[in-house]
């Protein structure tokens, strides 16, 4: 399975709520950080049973990077921090589950032709 995938957004989630608190912030780019964090951890916990719901997280992505540009900021580690995770977000959000027992998809093989 690649729930890996889902683990690695749970970490990021979880970094967005402690850096919310480890610098400065303007309190919009704080509460955007902790609040998209906190859903980042329960979407990406959901979408580890349900696959459909990871897309979820890609929308909290989008919003993440988005936010650089919409919620004024102090500091620009904020706006790289933020970036960085909304980028690992959106990737780790695209790679589905598989579920155990099934398998990828296999190229169908033409028949070799018969010689006259």
């Amino acid at each position: 399975m690649h729930t890996w995938a889902r683990y690695a957004s749970i970490v990021l989630g979880l970094w967005l709520v402690i850096s919310a608190f480890l610098w400065p912030h303007s309190m919009g780019q704080q509460t955007n950080a902790w609040v998209v964090g906190i859903l980042t951890i329960a979407f990406a916990l959901l979408a580890a049973g349900r696959d459909d719901l990871r897309y979820l997280v890609t929308a909290l992505a989008v919003w993440l990077f988005a936010s650089i540009w919409v919620v004024p900021s102090i500091r620009i580690a904020t706006l790289w921090n933020n970036g960085i995770v909304a980028a690992g977000l959106f990737v780790f959000s695209l790679i589905p589950n598989l579920r155990a027992g099934t398998t990828r998809p296999r190229r169908l093989v033409r028949p070799a032709e018969s010689s006259p």
